[in-house]
């Protein structure tokens, strides 16, 4: 797909050659053994050819002109479809052509047009994946059922793979993690992190210097957002920066974009951000022409990266810049996961001068790219078009603070709004960990759909008392008992070594005093605990044990619905009043319409979570009557211990019986 000469010198032997055997094709076309004999050198060429357009210095031009190479290869396929060097050019190239052509469309895009830009990423999702899928047919060429043994066992089943494997297992990684990164919603995607892992490290244990650093290159941004990685991760990823630069000849941007992006970003390191996408834009694309085109396009990013520098990082704080750039800061994510951003003062509230927008920052620990991210950024795009951009709302996701730290800097005024679960809210008002710290007190949804409904009034009205407009209620599945070993009766938990966060030292007294074996870890901590067996079970709702891949060292799940976790949008209630009195009807309109769809969307990953894991050998051990009452048995020990000190009592009383009321009025448990 690459060549390695501009349009300005002669024509390439090369494509010559792929037109005379297009034309010998046609003619051939009655004659099966010759037609088959013209495809296949047809493809050999193609495929030899993979640098067509390495060297063009016009990206658009290329843009124009990949589909149709990308298109033939697949003609060609359809008549010969084990045609190796044919299953690689177009692996590479729908993986190449998406990112370059799609996905940096998409992401300039978002941030004006959310629908647009999903829209646009979500094609990028389904070329990449089109990629993924040639690159394990190539695969199976070489090694019949590599792909089925690759979703079955990917540690062991790559081993299979030789030298003669690696510019395959690459670009198979490659689309397959481009893909994950755009689909945080899509259970079944997330969970195949492992897959990738498995590709990418073996190839790099075949040959680590494949293709002037790629795989280098790759793993700068990998390290970073590999599960498990430890404090040392960016100490991995700038090692990963070096090699790729030496076997570059420092003469490709790429590495210097993904430093700023994936290194310079979470360690909120802003010299390093600039100075290293400077050092990409300063590369001349004339000097190695084979790198022409790349350097051209990740030039674009870097310009677009640093133009949005403000999005990334805050001036210092206490001076005048910071503050009025904290004032207009919209929050962004851009990786698999990016940590928490070093935050400034807002402003001192007062009264909007006439004329200017109301800005508002929401902040949640919910990562980017996840279906929640998606219903915040939807409600963003409705805000500001019934208020004609009167209201600007910028969404900072995949915060790294923690709830409790956030409700600490909506207070400050740092933030201005924020998603936060029950156990955050409760930081404001203990009044709603009734929806979310009673273990055992829902069946389903509807039962938690209804009490919330009959409480709602009651629990916003706390909130607004205590300064904070509610905007919408959401939640985010059911925990369930993950573990190494089969415990499905609760006193099976008690031999295990159960993750508790660390941020709430109430459950580990309460869990010890029950006998049970509670560890205190902070969230990054979990995957090493697990590899270590400091912890052997994780009390967690599906989505976040699959794309926490947590799922690598516990192979079975209790079916039992433990708490929901319950949560909310909410606003500072001083900032909410500055939007005219007229602009705030449309916006509850459509923050509850947020909720619903949020609601919608995430009750059904919840559900699609644990089909996606059981195909990756999660064993679901469903409950009997009489291991469910010893479940309720073990909850009713821990009722007293949370009755008027964690759920204020009389609202702990009202629960219960708003549950029984639904019960008595005939409804039935959620099949």
């Amino acid at each position: 797909m690459i060549s390695r000469r501009s349009a300005t010198t002669a024509p390439d032997p090369r494509t010559l050659r792929v037109v005379t055997l297009l034309s010998l094709a046609g003619v051939l076309a009655g004659c099966t053994t010759l037609k088959k004999t013209a495809i296949d050198t047809l493809g050999d060429a193609l495929a030899s050819s993979g640098t067509t357009f390495s060297a063009d210095d016009d990206p658009q031009l290329v843009a124009a002109a990949v589909p149709f190479s990308l298109k033939l290869m697949e003609s060609l396929l359809s008549e010969r479809p084990q045609h190796r060097g044919l299953l690689l050019g177009a692996a590479s190239g729908f993986t190449q052509y998406a990112f370059a052509f799609v996905q940096q469309d998409a992401d300039e895009l978002i941030e004006t047009d959310f629908a647009a830009g999903n829209a646009l990423k979500l094609r990028a999702r389904r070329l990449y994946l089109r990629a993924r899928d040639y690159g394990l047919r190539g695969l199976d060429v070489a090694h019949p059922g590599f792909a089925a043994q690759l979703r079955a066992a990917p540690a062991r089943s790559v081993r299979t793979a030789t030298t003669e494997d690696v510019a395959l297992l690459y670009w198979t990684a490659a689309s397959w993690g481009a893909a994950i990164a755009l689909a945080k919603d899509d259970a079944r995607l997330v969970a195949d992190q492992s897959i990738v892992e498995a590709l990418i490290d073996r190839a790099f244990s075949l040959d680590p210097d494949f293709d002037h650093g790629a795989l280098h290159a790759f793993l700068i941004t990998y390290e970073m957002a590999r599960p498990g990685a430890g404090p040392d991760a960016h100490v991995k990823a700038r090692l990963h920066f070096e090699k790729a630069l030496a076997l570059s000849g420092g003469q490709q941007a790429g590495p210097w974009v993904s430093l700023a992006e994936a290194v310079a970003v979470p360690r909120q390191d802003r010299a390093l951000f600039e100075s290293t996408l400077q050092r990409a834009l300063a590369l001349n694309p004339d000097a190695r022409p084979e790198f022409r085109l790349v350097n051209l396009l990740m030039q674009r990013r870097a310009k677009w990266l640093l133009g949005r520098s403000n999005d990334f990082f805050l001036p210092p704080r206490g001076t005048r810049q910071g503050l009025l750039a904290s004032a207009r800061h919209a929050f962004v994510r851009m990786k698999i996961v990016l940590p928490c951003l070093i935050l400034s003062l807002l402003l001192p509230l007062g009264a909007a001068p006439a004329g200017k927008p109301v800005e508002i920052n929401l902040a949640t620990i919910l990562p980017a790219g996840t279906s929640g991210h998606q219903r915040l950024m939807e409600m963003r795009d409705a805000w500001t078009k019934s208020t004609g951009g009167g209201v600007k709302l910028g969404i900072r996701v995949g915060t790294g603070d923690g709830e409790q730290q956030i409700v600490r800097q909506l207070r400050t005024g740092r933030y201005q709004a924020a998603l936060i679960s029950a156990v955050g809210l409760s930081e404001i008002d203990r009044s709603v960990t009734c929806l979310q710290l009673m273990p055992m007190t829902f069946r389903d949804w509807r039962e938690v759909d209804y009490v919330r409904e009959k409480l709602r009034d009651e629990l916003e009205g706390r909130l607004r008392d205590k300064g904070f407009e509610v905007l919408f209620w959401a939640d985010a599945g059911w925990v369930r008992f993950f573990s190494k070993t089969p415990a499905v009766h609760p006193d099976e938990f008690k031999a295990l070594k159960m993750f508790v966060w660390t941020g709430e030292p109430h459950q580990l007294d309460i869990m010890r005093s029950l006998g049970y074996q509670p560890v205190g870890l902070e969230t990054e901590q979990i995957m090493p605990a697990l590899s270590t067996g400091m912890i052997n079970t994780i009390p967690v709702p599906p989505f976040i044990a699959a794309a926490g891949q947590y799922n690598r060292y516990l192979s079975h799940m209790v079916d039992v619905n433990w708490v929901p976790i319950v949560g909310a949008a909410i606003v500072r209630r001083e900032v909410w009043e500055k939007i005219p009195a007229e602009l705030r009807p449309a916006l509850k309109a459509a923050a509850s319409a947020t909720g619903e769809a949020f609601r919608a969307k995430t009750r059904a990953e919840d559900d699609a979570a644990i089909v996606a894991l059981k195909e990756r050998g999660l064993t679901v051990h469903p409950v009997t009557p009489e291991i469910t009452a010893a479940w309720h048995v073990l909850a009713g020990k821990i009722y007293p211990q949370i009755r008027g000190t964690i759920v204020p009592a009389e609202l702990f009383d009202r629960v219960q019986r708003y549950v029984a009321e639904f019960r008595a009025n005939g409804a039935a448990p959620a099949k």
